[in-house]
């Protein structure tokens, strides 16, 4: 499929930064993005139901840039399923719909071999903040070594303890 971003600001566009990202992925340990979004209409709140549409085609543009190192997983969890276990297993937030303790549930589970990034809940009021969101949990379940810090201080840090007042 064709697709071109004739917007004048290219929001519709992934980043450089996210490319880059994207591209540092190991075709040996692809990444999962579950997306948990319940499709039932009595059950999802209108809101909800615009900006899923604008959520699945930001992942899809993921997906699709990454070749086969990314797999978009959509999952519909309604209540009393495998697939709501699944979502309260990944920690997605639950919203209360009704008096008999129905939820409706809409987030992200990204997942690398056993590191996990979990955006709870999806919020339209940060949808500009939503590809840095996904491209940042993605660096943290792809990235294989730990960050080194170092400290420079004035201060003798590995001299003897000093006694500070208060």
């Amino acid at each position: 499929n064709f697709r071109a971003d004739l917007t004048e600001k290219n929001i519709y566009t992934l980043s450089d930064g996210t490319k880059r990202i994207i591209s540092g992925l190991s075709p040996d340990k692809p990444v999962t993005i579950r997306l948990y979004v319940t499709r039932d209409n009595r059950l999802m709140p209108q809101w909800a139901q615009a900006y899923s549409a604008t959520v699945q085609d930001l992942l899809l543009e993921f997906e699709k840039n990454s070749g086969d190192k990314i797999k978009l997983e959509k999952v519909d969890p309604r209540p009393n399923t495998e697939e709501e276990d699944k979502a309260v297993a990944d920690d997605i937030q639950g919203y209360a719909v009704n008096e008999q303790g129905d939820k409706a549930y809409f987030g992200l589970a990204i997942q690398c071999l056993q590191q996990k990034e979990v955006i709870a809940s999806l919020n339209p009021n940060e949808e500009a903040n939503l590809e840095y969101q996904v491209a940042r949990a993605l660096g943290k379940v792809s990235k294989t070594k730990r960050s080194v810090v170092g400290i420079m201080s004035p201060m003798p840090i590995a001299a003897p303890a000093m006694n500070f007042p208060g």
